[in-house]
């Protein structure tokens, strides 16, 4: 995949105009640009290391860098108690936190149905969290990943399925 420049600059000034703290918009770009790789069938472990150079070219990226390294090195740590290991984290209010809490969630869950029960199972932002590793594990793993279940009770899966098809079809530039 040939992330350009230009591309990335184009994204990363949407996202600052949405997040007013440097991390936050930081955390979001690392996101895309995670799913974007997944997308493209880019392994997790291919797709989190590549999003990682990319953030690192960023100044001041320190802080987004260090919470997301962190998530890592516990989720390696294969923790018996999930919710523990997340308050060590942080719990979500933030760009940075939100991303390494789902990112350790997806980590460390071995389904769908777990990846979500770590990922919003916490005091903190969990609907965001949970939403992130959902992104990431569905990006990950296709519709098939899913609990088929859950798909087909989504209020909104015809249209989400014809998104899904224009993407897959043309890519996200239509």
């Amino acid at each position: 995949m040939n992330l350009s420049k230009s591309r990335i600059m184009a994204g990363h000034q949407c996202l600052k105009r949405l997040y007013l703290s440097l991390s936050g918009y930081l955390s979001a770009g690392m996101v895309a640009t995670m799913v974007r790789f997944l997308s493209e069938r880019i392994d997790l472990t291919t797709a989190r290391q590549k999003s990682c150079e990319i953030l690192a070219k960023w100044k001041r990226h320190e802080e987004t860098s260090g919470v997301v390294a962190r998530a890592l090195q516990l989720a390696r740590q294969d923790p018996t108690d999930p919710g523990a290991t997340i308050r060590e984290i942080g719990e979500g209010w933030v760009g940075e936190e939100a991303l390494a809490i789902a990112l350790f969630a997806t980590l460390t869950g071995k389904s769908y149905v777990e990846v979500i029960r770590i990922a919003a199972n916490h005091d903190g932002d969990s609907n965001s969290t949970a939403s992130i590793a959902g992104q990431l594990w569905g990006a990950s793993k296709g519709i098939d990943g899913i609990p088929h279940e859950w798909v087909t009770r989504l209020d909104v899966l015809v249209p989400m399925l014809h998104l899904a098809r224009q993407y897959a079809g043309h890519g996200p530039e239509g």
